[in-house]
């Protein structure tokens, strides 16, 4: 599911200048890094990493924007 916003973000520990947005279907995706940001459905609560490395195409992503080598 994409990350969509409105016009302001609350981050922490993340770099202000790394976000942005994209524009999906008349709303405003977020991005980190260049990159659209996702929710993986299989995730109820916050730190959960179920879909990292899902069909080896979807990652977390780290602070600076990159994906991260974690394992779940």
């Amino acid at each position: 599911m994409p990350v969509m916003v409105q016009d302001s973000v609350q981050t922490m520990g993340v770099e202000e200048s790394l976000l942005g947005t994209v524009h999906r279907d008349g709303m405003k995706q977020l991005t980190l890094g260049g990159w659209p940001l996702y929710r993986y459905m299989g995730d109820t609560k916050a730190g959960q990493m179920n879909g990292q490395g899902k069909d080896k195409a979807w990652y977390a992503v780290t602070p600076s924007g990159k994906k991260s080598t974690m394992t779940s």
